[in-house]
């Protein structure tokens, strides 16, 4: 089930307060209304109701997908160690079985982590291919600030992924959706799964582990 929460927040602007809505937990099975608003970040979102100025309010949750069986932790404070999170009491398992578990600390990669599991597609390689695609032998077109987000899965008409795209996040101000795309083979990703290196890259012993470009840079020390 989902959970929800009321609290009154003060707004950094005119200093009044107003209601604010927490999604605790959300079940998108149960309240399918609720997938596209935390893939775009609305959840995190609120307006003050006395000057009309919107903000950001981070806050912990856990997204649930029943249909896809996986689950997605959002947490705004980065424990020190690093080591992904562990919630489960000393001999009780929080995981269900033949779930897919994460953790995030950015909601951008919250964001970007629902869409990436919803694809079907394997994280641990995605993330890795998105840092060999930023590294030493980046494409020439591709900006030197440039961020790439996992946007979707192309298939052929007959339903045969042919390629994967990502979106390069940049400095430089463009409108949603109007984003440079790179486009990788699909077959690149299908050799990359095959050699086994990326899960490698990513170990961590936790419930939900963090299968993000900032860990791994954490990990080989950038």
């Amino acid at each position: 089930m989902s959970k929800i929460s009321k609290h009154q927040i003060p707004c950094p602007a005119c200093g009044n307060t107003g209601e604010f809505t927490r999604w605790d937990s959300i079940n998108v099975d149960l309240n399918p209304a609720m997938r596209e608003k935390a893939k775009n970040g609305s959840i995190f979102t609120w307006t003050c109701p006395h000057c009309g100025k919107t903000f950001t309010v981070p806050y912990a949750t856990l997204y649930h997908d029943m249909k896809r069986q996986f689950m997605i932790y959002y947490m705004p404070t980065r424990p020190k160690d690093g080591k992904g999170l562990t919630v489960s009491r000393p001999g009780k398992h929080y995981g269900l079985d033949g779930y897919i578990n994460r953790c995030t600390y950015e909601i951008e990669d919250f964001m970007e982590k629902i869409v990436e599991l919803e694809s079907g597609l394997d994280d641990y390689v995605i993330e890795f291919l998105k840092y060999v695609l930023c590294g030493k032998n980046r494409p020439k077109d591709l900006p030197e600030d440039a961020v790439l987000r996992f946007a979707t899965l192309v298939s052929d008409k007959d339903g045969r992924p042919i390629s994967i795209a990502f979106n390069c996040i940049t400095r430089e101000r463009v409108a949603p959706g109007k984003e440079k795309v790179m486009m990788v083979p699909y077959d690149i990703y299908e050799e990359m799964k095959k050699d086994g290196i990326a899960p490698q890259a990513f170990e961590q012993e936790a419930e939900f582990p963090e299968i993000s470009q900032a860990f791994l840079k954490r990990f080989l020390g950038q």
